[in-house]
């Protein structure tokens, strides 16, 4: 049985060329190489050191040899996914080496005979350091129940000791240096690309066979050293962090299926936005615990059937799969242009939802329409004022999403003619309150204030909270956008206008240096826009140079009011929010989120 020997390495020349003796040195002679180099630079391996003479010496020994470029994303399991999908499909074998380990001789044929049984997903020896004391466990020692998951200790694991027992220990997790059945792999679709933290991806895929009903051994007589750069782990980061994320794993383990575990964003627009992608997860993986860690988003999630856990604290579980940069960062380093919605399913490499629209899942009309006559009887508008994101602006009170306070008072009096009561929607008493209107709705619970739009008549709001949930909601509205874009966080609906504000720009002279000398007097000044013409997820960042926030003072009242016209001129909606949404259809694919194909993707779009 042929086995592909896979070492995933990141900078760390210094310390490999250890592992690749002990290789040489094996027993077992039926194995070639993956070598994964996702370092900062690729190395230049046939001039480095001894790497020519080791390598020259493997190939010479009969052993393939293949060297491929890591995805450098900073994820070890991307790396390894890499080294799996470069490895021959002919061997049945694939080997999951740390690349600071020493392996004693005999290593490979004890695992490789443990693997004669095709029932065995995978196996494991002891990986121990040196120098350090090392207990020997009898057969009834106690520790053994940290074999199972239930079992498992953020201080013991039956691996880092000696054994008296000499028969393979059947375990339900393993770590480091693991034999892999190539077929169970596959079954998992390999390594996930998306988890964060070193030591994860091999302890995840390994509790995802057991899922699935896979066998796992330790071979007690295996050894394998851990010699442990100095730069600490394969990704760099250092020895402690092991420990810690088996206490973090540790208080976060109510379920054992494999999990996915995101981070939404900042606000809670993030998690209205969020929501669609959470339902194509959801279908594209229907076995799976789906996890998200957005308290301030409760309100917005809670009863969401897409999602089976709402948590308090950061994700960074060892079963899971976890976003490691927010989408605002993934969208500036990837120039992405689309929607922040579309933005997180490409995240994941999810096919994009066939509506951006938010899903909320509303409680029982009754309930919610009693709580609204308790505020202000229908018909009336909801306005939205003010925004508190900080942005641009940094030494005032707010950023310049927010439209001139003078200019709502028209609206207010439009309002009042057309039989509208008015209510404005204030996140605190430091929001400045619209002369005229006729509820404050202010130091109110979130879900009232979301009652309060899925009853309104007609909304007008900047770029804040309200116009995702009157999206969600379906309530026909006008909302005003400056340093924000519509394309970015919008909707395009026939009951919602979008208005975006013009920016004057700023002249601006190319520098003399860039200027050819006869040119110099005839130059002629350009017109600079920040912010619409400038990199949208970048742009809190920066501080806008234009004062007075033109880009909303630039919209008139007038325009406003026209839009709401158009608006109250269309028949009063149904209010899908007195409804239940339907929960989505329980689809569809089995197979794990690295492993699609394109058919899949295709038949994704269908429902």
């Amino acid at each position: 049985m042929r086995i592909s020997v896979c070492v995933a390495t990141k900078n760390r020349t210094d310390i490999l060329h250890q592992l690749l003796w002990s290789l040489i040195r094996q027993d077992y002679p039926h194995w070639d190489l993956v070598i994964v180099d996702d370092s900062d630079a690729p190395a230049q391996w046939n001039a480095l050191g001894v790497y020519p003479r080791l390598l020259s010496e493997i190939s010479r020994t009969g052993h393939d040899i293949r060297i491929v470029q890591g995805p450098r994303v900073g994820r070890i399991g991307a790396a390894y996914q890499t080294g799996f999908g470069a490895a021959s499909a002919e061997n049945p074998l694939f080997f999951r080496v740390d690349d600071d380990a020493w392996l004693e001789p005999d290593y490979l044929a004890r695992l490789a005979r443990i693997m004669k049984n095709d029932r065995i997903a995978a196996c494991g020896g002891l990986f121990l350091h040196p120098g350090h004391e090392i207990d020997v466990f009898a057969p009834d020692d106690p520790r053994y129940r940290h074999a199972t998951i239930e079992g498992l200790s953020d201080t013991v694991n039956i691996q880092w000791f000696r054994h008296k027992g000499r028969d393979p220990i059947p375990v339900e997790h393993l770590t480091a240096n693991i034999l892999f059945s190539r077929h169970w792999l596959e079954t998992i679709g390999g390594f996930e690309t998306q988890l964060f933290r070193q030591h994860r991806d091999e302890t995840q895929a390994t509790w995802r066979l057991h899922v699935e009903g896979g066998r796992l051994l330790v071979d007690p007589a295996a050894v394998a050293w851990h010699l442990r750069g100095v730069n600490g782990g394969a990704r760099g980061h250092s020895p402690d962090v092991f420990l810690e994320d088996h206490r973090r794993f540790m208080a976060q383990r109510w379920s054992m299926k494999p999990g996915i575990h995101i981070s939404l964003g900042h606000a809670i627009g993030d998690g209205f936005m969020a929501t669609p992608m959470l339902s194509v997860m959801r279908a594209m993986n229907p076995g799976r615990n789906i996890a998200v860690f957005a308290s301030w988003a409760r309100p917005v999630l809670a009863g969401n059937p897409d999602l089976d856990e709402i948590a308090d604290n950061p994700l960074d579980a060892q079963r899971t799969v976890r976003l490691e940069k927010s989408v605002y960062a993934w969208a500036s380093a990837n120039q992405w242009k689309g929607r922040l919605a579309e933005a997180y399913c490409k995240m994941f490499n999810l096919p994009m939802p066939e509506d951006i629209t938010p899903r909320f899942f509303w409680q029982e009309s009754e309930q919610s329409l009693s709580l609204v006559r308790e505020i202000v009887e229908p018909p009336y508008i909801v306005i939205a004022a003010w925004s508190d994101a900080k942005t641009f602006d940094f030494f005032q009170a707010s950023g310049n999403k927010n439209w001139p306070m003078a200019n709502w008072a028209p609206v207010v009096a439009w309002a009042h003619d057309k039989g509208l009561k008015v209510v404005q929607l204030r996140g605190s008493h430091q929001e400045p309150l619209v002369e005229g209107v006729d509820v404050d709705f202010c130091g109110r619970p979130l879900r009232e204030a979301f009652a309060c739009i899925a009853h309104a008549r007609l909304f007008v709001s900047v770029d804040t909270m309200a116009h995702h949930a009157a999206a969600a909601f379906g309530v026909p509205g006008v909302v005003l956008w400056g340093r924000s874009k519509p394309e970015h966080f919008g909707y395009q609906k026939p009951q919602i206008i979008n208005i975006q504000g013009e920016c004057p720009g700023l002249p601006v002279n190319a520098r003399p240096e860039t200027i050819p000398r006869q040119n110099a007097p005839g130059v002629r000044a350009l017109r600079e826009r920040p912010c619409i013409n400038g990199d949208q997820w970048a742009m809190d960042q920066e501080v806008c140079p234009i004062p007075g926030r033109p880009c909303m003072s630039s919209i008139s009242p007038e325009a406003v009011i026209k839009a709401l016209e158009t608006l109250l001129t269309q028949p009063p909606k149904a209010h899908p929010a007195d409804e239940r949404a339907p929960s989505p259809p329980a689809l569809l694919f089995e197979r794990p989120l690295n492993e699609r194909s394109e058919a899949d993707l295709n038949d994704a779009r269908d429902w």
